[in-house]
């Protein structure tokens, strides 16, 4: 398997309530266990053997303050897609991205990751080398056997109650050529409704009724799009735990005995 960019996208924020637990507004600073949430997504990119350098898009100032290093630091911008840009720029002039490879993303909060993780996800990718997108989920059943009595929520489908990925693999192009999209996406991406609404009523109706199937869903992104969306089903789920609100963070606590 090859080497990949891996870009860390640090620029998330802490609600007040959350940020009063953790001392820092920077969700990339709160602490767990004994490091970092950064810290911790970083050391799983590294034990992989297959990450060839780090980017960090964030504020760069308050992470560097805090004594976190990167192979390749972009400051942030306003929303999540154009961290994702100013991350890819920062690679590319730094000399480590150089045609259209796939870029490994991974969000600062998903702080159960593992290089075990990470390399699966790799070896599943490089299966599909056509695939712009390879974006994991994760059945609930999986999810609750590995993290039981999380605070975790599914989107029900036709296949089963579905959780997403916080670490996807994406080709560069796909990025630039579907920016508008990918922002209402990104904006409507804590609400189920929101983003059924995004692919139609159609769509809507077959979410309500739960006739709505992966292969349906994949289908209609892939041609609203234009870009060739793989959603492989992966039973671990350390690829898709994540940190939003307190009650997350209170299970993350418990889960890696802080």
């Amino acid at each position: 398997m090859g080497q990949y960019a891996a870009l860390i996208t640090a620029g998330g924020r802490l609600s007040p309530e959350l940020a009063t637990v953790c001392g820092t507004t920077v969700k990339a600073l709160a602490p767990l266990g004994d490091s970092r949430f950064i810290e911790r997504v970083q050391r799983a990119l590294q034990d992989t053997g297959m990450v060839s350098v780090i980017a960090v898009v964030g504020p760069v100032g308050e992470l560097q303050k805090a004594g976190i290093a990167a192979d390749v630091w972009a400051e942030e911008k306003v929303t999540g897609p154009e961290n994702i840009l100013q991350g890819i720029v920062a690679l590319r002039e730094a000399g480590y991205l150089i045609g259209e490879e796939r870029l490994l993303l991974c969000a600062t909060d998903t702080v159960f990751l593992h290089g075990d993780t990470v390399r699966e996800l790799i070896a599943i990718a490089e299966t599909r080398p056509d695939a712009d997108i390879v974006f994991p989920l994760v059945q609930r059943e999986a999810y609750e056997a590995q993290f039981p009595g999380s605070p975790n929520v599914y989107a029900p489908l036709a296949d089963g109650a579905f959780t997403g990925s916080s670490a996807q693999i994406v080709r560069l192009s796909a990025i630039g050529r579907c920016l508008p999209y990918i922002e209402k996406a990104f904006a409507a991406r804590k609400s189920q409704w929101e983003m059924a609404k995004l692919l139609g009523w159609g769509f809507i109706w077959r979410f309500i009724t739960r006739t709505l199937t992966i292969a349906d869903a994949v289908a209609k992104v892939s041609a609203i799009t234009g870009l060739n969306c793989y959603a492989p089903v992966f039973q671990d789920a350390r690829v898709a735990a994540d940190v939003d609100a307190l009650g997350d963070y209170e299970y993350a606590k418990k889960v890696s005995g802080d």
